[in-house]
């Protein structure tokens, strides 16, 4: 039954593309999963009739290893599998990674050379991601405060004991100022390695409370 509603949506989804537009776009970006499997996000771009841009997620893929040949693989299969052409494929968009944008080698050298017209972009929130973290690295005075969270967040997911006394100092600046709107934070976390919005949530967790309770 979950087969049949997953290809129904995947259906419709298709179907809405080739109506609304005659050219598409690919993002395709990966991830590893709790497993330690390489998981690939494909989703297809297109420009509607009202000139509204849109972004459809169509599956997680799992490819056998990581080379740009085999994601080229993945990406035409998908491809065919939905019957868009691989002729009306106007953009590419992955990482800077060398097995994504590699010149000669790259998944989108490979897709390049068999539609010239399919141009390849660097994800931009990717660029973004990696602007911020060299500034941030050559700047000594956010760089050791993030280590620093970075090193609470993995002693939080190893202590058992930590966790109660950060546990503890929650429940105390609630009942100390019941005025106050409770912490909302439940843990802390490690920073994400690679996603910098990711790490809000993170240096959010370890801002400094007011609490009789938390003071040394």
């Amino acid at each position: 039954m979950l087969g049949l509603l997953s290809q129904a949506v995947l259906t419709n989804i298709i179907s809405t593309v080739k109506a609304e537009s005659h050219h598409f776009a690919v993002v395709v970006d990966g991830t590893q999963d709790c497993a330690g499997l390489e998981q690939e996000s494909i989703c297809i771009r297109y420009v509607d009739k009202t000139q509204t841009v849109n972004e459809m997620f169509v599956g997680l893929y799992n490819p056998p290893d990581t080379t740009g040949k085999t994601f080229a693989v993945v990406v035409k299969d998908v491809l065919t599998r939905f019957m868009l052409p691989i002729e009306d494929l106007r953009a590419q968009t992955y990482d800077g990674t060398a097995n994504m944008s590699g010149k000669y080698n790259g998944c989108q050298a490979i897709i390049s050379s068999e539609q010239p017209l399919a141009l390849f972009f660097h994800c931009s929130a990717h660029c973004a991601n990696l602007v911020a973290q060299h500034t941030i690295a050559t700047t000594q005075f956010l760089c050791d405060p993030l280590q620093l969270v970075q090193e609470l967040g993995a002693l939080y997911s190893r202590s058992v004991k930590f966790k109660k006394l950060f546990s503890d100092c929650q429940l105390s600046l609630t009942t100390d100022s019941p005025d106050k709107p409770p912490n909302k934070t439940k843990r802390i976390k490690p920073l994400c390695p690679t996603r910098w919005l990711c790490r809000v949530s993170a240096v959010s967790s370890v801002r400094p409370v007011r609490s009789s309770a938390c003071q040394p």
